[in-house]
């Protein structure tokens, strides 16, 4: 089973560079063997959120800007909610962001056509 791609960020406050995003929850990779790293402070242990239960969405797609919106599933966390959703077709962003895509338009104004 492959493991989920990381990043290399900055852990939390203190925690130096050796901790990873893995997209869920700070991990710590350990420092090379023979390296003289210190460990992280205690206020820098990753706590992954456990998962407590997940309740299903309705059994329904709703029309939203020409497009289709389904809440698959609420999964909670002890520490936190995760919503699974699924839009397809794509909504028209430009009908659903109107003032925001007008300003687009106009900032884009003049360029050429691949810069957009």
């Amino acid at each position: 089973m492959n493991s989920p791609p990381t990043k290399s960020v900055t852990g939390p406050t203190g925690c130096g560079s050796r901790w990873k995003s893995r997209g869920i929850g700070w991990c710590y990779e350990p420092p090379v063997r023979g390296s003289h790293s210190p460990q992280p402070p205690s206020h820098c242990i990753a706590v992954l959120p456990r998962f407590v239960r997940s309740v299903p969405g309705p059994d329904a797609e709703y029309e939203l800007y020409g497009g289709r919106l389904r809440i698959m599933a609420v999964e909670v966390y002890d520490t936190m909610v995760s919503i699974r959703w699924r839009a397809a077709p794509e909504p028209d962003v430009s009908a659903a962001f109107p003032d925001e895509a007008a300003q687009l338009a106009h900032d884009v104004e003049g360029t050429e056509a691949w810069d957009r």
